[in-house]
């Protein structure tokens, strides 16, 4: 009989997004009542940085959930085996906590949880705004943008989250966009933790 409820793991992971958008609004507030002693454009910038912190943290906090429910259950596997065994044993969990998608085909290959089961795709845009925000300071990176099929792919990606790039080739993240991240992270991270368990792993 599968389990209805998240784990701790999970739940802890819930109230981190939560205090992560509630600081949000108090921050943006901040700033948005300084308008008078700033000029309008310092205040937007000021916006944008507030914006793209919390999209980093949000994600970071959904990254952080997968990464560790996965090598959960694999640290349980390799447990007690032999020194060279485990030696090899906890570099394949370490390689598979390298990227998203080296976790997504984990999780389908090791746990046996696969898309049809859990929608990777909306926290896939996520990801890709945060890391245009992380590594490009809003603009797509070299990884996301040189080349046009990665092009291609990163839009792809971003639209799955309702993300759309400007004519620059920048994520334009607002108060919308953050709320949406919110929401999806968080059925992400339920339907993630419960499928890992109707998979019979603790």
């Amino acid at each position: 009989m599968t389990r209805s409820v998240v784990s701790q793991r999970a739940e802890d992971a819930w109230r981190l997004l939560n205090e992560t958008m509630a600081a949000h609004q108090v921050s943006i507030a901040a700033v948005r009542s300084a308008h008078p002693t700033l000029r309008l454009g310092r205040v937007a910038d000021r916006e944008e940085i507030q914006h793209h912190a919390t999209l980093v943290r949000l994600m970071s906090i959904t990254e952080g959930f997968v990464a560790e429910r996965l090598a959960g259950v694999l640290d349980q596997w390799g447990s007690g085996s032999r020194a060279e065994l485990q030696e090899t044993w906890d570099s394949a969990v370490l390689s598979a906590l390298t990227s998203w998608e080296s976790m997504k085909e984990a999780y389908k290959t090791w746990l046996k949880v696969v898309p049809a089961t859990v929608d990777w795709n909306p926290v896939s845009g996520f990801v890709e705004a945060r890391n245009a925000v992380a590594h490009g300071l809003g603009s797509l990176t070299r990884q996301q943008g040189r080349k046009q099929k990665a092009r291609e792919r990163t839009v792809s990606r971003l639209a799955h989250a309702d993300i759309k790039l400007t004519a620059a080739d920048t994520v334009t993240v607002d108060d919308d966009i953050l709320k949406r991240a919110a929401e999806k992270c968080r059925a992400f991270i339920e339907a993630l933790d419960l499928a890992v368990t109707a998979e019979g792993h603790p």
